[in-house]
């Protein structure tokens, strides 16, 4: 199972075969998004991805590495209570219609012993014609996760996160994210 620190050494020995080590702060995601940035601007995709599975080994033997711990995420999920989320209107409007907009993807998170209407952080843009965007959701998750993981269900992506707020939990766990959600919205 690799981690955000083993992409970020992969990215550091990259940028350093390239001769940009400079761009590398030495913290982890940082590195591994600059890399990433320096990548796409350079158009070295290709490059980058068949020097990253030298390293690691296929990316799609990795994509699927997820082994969570199905039961502490049901006891966190059900402790979770109502008042402990956020009472702004795009966080109800986020709770009261995900499961039905996404219901594969509350399938497969329930699985997980993950509750959808309970993400710790979500961001959203401004209403248009009716519908809210909200990206990214972050969600905890006891247990590991490849970095690499990603499982695209009903038009969206739940990964693994790069960046993310400080979920308050203080037991080692990971933090999986919804990448973009669209759900309708009603003005108060």
């Amino acid at each position: 199972m690799y981690h955000l620190n083993d992409y970020a050494r992969i990215a550091r020995e990259y940028l350093a075969l390239r001769g940009e080590k400079k761009l590398c702060e030495g913290r982890d995601s940082y590195d591994f998004a600059a890399c990433s940035s320096w990548v796409r601007k350079h158009r070295m995709e290709e490059d980058y991805l068949r020097f990253e599975e030298s390293m690691l080994g296929p990316r799609q033997a990795r994509e699927s590495a997820i082994h969570l711990d199905i039961s502490k995420n049901q006891q966190f999920y059900s402790a979770v209570s109502d008042q402990e989320l956020c009472d702004c209107e795009g966080c109800k409007n986020y709770r009261k219609r995900i499961r039905q907009c996404y219901p594969g993807l509350a399938a497969y998170m329930a699985q997980l012993g993950m509750d959808i209407e309970k993400p710790y952080e979500v961001s959203y843009l401004e209403p248009k014609n009716g519908r809210l965007v909200y990206a990214p959701c972050f969600y905890v998750a006891f247990g590991e996760c490849d970095f690499a993981f990603q499982k695209k269900l009903d038009g969206t992506e739940l990964c693994a996160a790069l960046f993310n707020p400080n979920s308050g939990v203080k037991e080692e766990h990971t933090v999986l994210q919804l990448c973009w959600v669209e759900l309708p919205y009603e003005e108060q």
